[in-house]
């Protein structure tokens, strides 16, 4: 954003094959600033070979202001991971919408 000299950000679509919380990390000033709405996968088993757990990111998501949204219908999803960890089939994922809360 820096660099770029970017003023403003309102969407975000992550495709980086489960290194969405290093990226997030990297980007969490813009987060707190611009909150743009962040498209991405939410797929335990990927980022658990990557080196965090998806209750890592909801943290990270839900430290910078984000709320989940059903990609589909924008309805709320809790982001408790016991529950999202249940709503994701074994070895599968599901694609969310974040939010500023």
């Amino acid at each position: 954003m820096d660099e770029l000299k970017l003023s403003d950000v309102r969407f975000i679509k992550l495709d980086v094959d489960g290194y969405e919380y290093p990226v997030l990390t990297g980007g969490r000033k813009t987060l707190k600033r611009l909150r743009p709405a962040i498209a991405l996968e939410l797929a335990p088993y990927i980022h658990a070979e990557h080196g965090y757990s998806v209750e890592s990111l909801l943290a990270l998501l839900s430290e910078t202001g984000y709320e989940l949204r059903n990609i589909a219908t924008l309805r709320p999803i809790a982001s408790d991971p016991t529950f999202l960890r249940e709503a994701i089939p074994a070895g599968g994922s599901i694609n969310v919408l974040a939010v500023s809360a």
